[in-house]
């Protein structure tokens, strides 16, 4: 029994926060959404789930040419890639290796949310071993982490991005006192950021900044070394991966912007704060600490603030810097427009390809609670019992009041992972199938999205390619050929041959009456041509 006891202490604490993290989200999560071989989360969980899914289903069945990362059999002939239906590129590439050996059936979405969940425990118990906490305090800082309401909401409608054990992973980098190989960890936590999700590259690149302000010495060379390696793996990655072939997002930044009232603005997530308003479209900013975050910031700074060098006042000023890119050129607090800077259509153009900008506000809970924990347990480390005591008692009471004020978010969303029903239109299945399996390609006009994803998962189903796709963004022709849309194919009389023609939309519907009436058909309600 001793020895077990030994063993079990002689485990990291990493390796326990980890689990931590892992038991927190099945038991939020569920297990039957983890589990690879259900679908039913992945397809009928409601946010951009679907999308990743679908995504990831025609890659799969795609034949691999040089565009590593890139199908042309969705959005048919144009194609799409990974990376804007924002299907995990990482995890996409992976499995697709292994496709021979995978079930038809088969979702990784859940396997990555575990992942990201172990992941972030496992980094926060670094981070607490490097800041030299005990073991008590690090599992609390491990807590808070995996208590962040924006990672479960990112899960709830963008599962790719529950990934904030990136930003853990850099900030476990900076508070590394041995700094040998950082540029290499560097250039690797920076190219798995490009392969699993760009918007967390400005953040990556913001913890760098910050551990070059925080441990330069005076040598330039040193400085530069870790900033040549990013510099090599983001023109390498950009390249390799084909993000030059992304068509650029025009005239958006501003629009999905954070609030000034972010970080203390639950959005519905709290049972002690009430929400505050926000403009329309600033749902992309949600980045509330949750009551027992704010209150442990604020002692955390009382005892910071009289320690502030010149250097901390640098750090300061460059993580307002950063905040201001999520907050953009329209400052707002609550629905009062603050401020607005005019800025140039061409810069506006290039800052647009994060046009969801409020996200860049996600490393601030974690720097602000590392901070924080870090001042008290220092400042507990130079205390009498007495008062270390009465420390550590605070961390425990403001970790409680973190769990209760959170924990209507976290049950909300537990019910809702639970409840996913399937909601897409009842078709005549069989029917179906039997002119899907007359053709090779599907080509739906625009109109109904749930019609529209319906058949795009049955295409799937049948490898068959698909006229459209719901792309964050599109790619250039690099497969050549143009997606002309079906009312003027109509028009110009250039249907083609071993093609499915589903009509969603009446323009479409009456175009194809007046030229080609002979040849449309009607099923479940749905008019459709088919050439074979």
């Amino acid at each position: 029994m001793i020895r077990i006891k030994d063993k079990l202490y002689r485990i990291p604490i990493e390796i326990y926060c980890s689990l931590l993290g892992l038991v927190f989200i099945l038991l939020i999560f569920s297990v039957q959404n983890v589990n690879p071989l259900n679908l039913n989360w992945a397809l009928n969980g409601g946010g951009d789930n679907f999308q990743h899914y679908i995504g990831w289903r025609f890659y799969r069945d795609a034949s691999w040419t040089r565009y590593l990362f890139f199908m042309q059999n969705l959005n048919y002939p144009v194609g799409s890639s990974v990376i804007v239906t924002d299907s995990n590129p990482l995890f996409s590439f992976f499995f697709k290796l292994l496709r021979d050996f995978l079930p038809n059936a088969f979702q990784f979405n859940g396997i990555w949310i575990a992942s990201c969940y172990a992941l972030s425990g496992y980094f926060s118990g670094l981070i607490g071993k490097n800041l030299l906490l005990n073991k008590w305090q690090t599992i609390l800082l491990a807590g808070f982490v995996l208590f962040n309401p924006v990672v479960i909401q990112r899960v709830a409608i963008h599962d790719t991005l529950a990934g904030h054990w990136l930003i853990l992973a850099g900030i476990y980098l900076i508070t590394q006192k041995e700094q040998y190989r950082a540029p290499l960890w560097w250039g690797l936590l920076i190219l798995l950021t490009m392969l699993i999700h760009i918007y967390f590259l400005p953040m990556i690149l913001f913890l760098l900044g910050l551990q070059l302000i925080l441990q330069f010495n005076g040598s330039l060379r040193k400085a530069l070394i870790p900033l040549v390696v990013a510099g090599i793996v983001i023109t390498g990655g950009y390249f390799l991966i084909g993000y030059q072939f992304i068509e650029p997002s025009g005239g958006s930044y501003g629009e999905l912007s954070m609030n000034l009232n972010a970080f203390i603005n639950p959005d519905g997530s709290s049972s002690l704060i009430a929400d505050r308003p926000t403009l329309p479209l600033q749902y992309e900013g949600f980045n509330y600490f949750g009551l027992g975050l704010i209150l442990l910031t604020i002692a955390g700074i009382a005892l910071g603030i009289p320690l502030l060098s010149k250097r901390s006042l640098l750090v300061v000023l460059y993580s307002l810097l950063f905040l201001g890119f999520a907050v953009s050129n329209v400052v707002v607090w609550d629905r009062t427009v603050l401020a607005r800077i005019p800025l140039s259509e061409k810069l506006t153009d290039m800052l647009s390809t994060f046009r969801s900008s409020g996200r860049f506000g996600w490393p601030f809970f974690y720097l602000t609670l590392v901070f924080s924990i870090k001042k008290i347990s220092d400042f507990a480390r130079k205390s009498n019992i007495k008062t270390r005591l009465v420390l550590n008692i605070l961390l425990i009471i403001l970790f409680c009041v973190q769990l209760i004020d959170l924990a209507p978010c976290f049950t909300n969303y537990s019910q809702r992972f639970r409840s996913a029903k399937n909601e897409a239109p009842v078709l005549s299945t069989s029917a179906w199938t039997a002119l899907f399996d007359k053709v090779s390609h599907v080509v739906v006009t625009d109109g109904d999205a749930k019609l529209t994803d319906a058949f795009m998962l049955m295409a799937a189903d049948h490898q068959l390619t698909f006229s459209g796709a719901d792309d964050a963004r599109k790619i250039k022709p690099i497969f050549g050929g143009e997606l002309i849309p079906v009312e003027e194919l109509i028009q110009i009389d250039a249907l083609k041959p071993d093609t499915l023609y589903i009509l969603l939309n009446e323009k479409a519907i009456a175009l194809a009456e007046e030229k080609v009436p002979d040849m449309i058909s009607e099923l479940d309600g749905i008019k459709r041509i088919l050439i074979e």
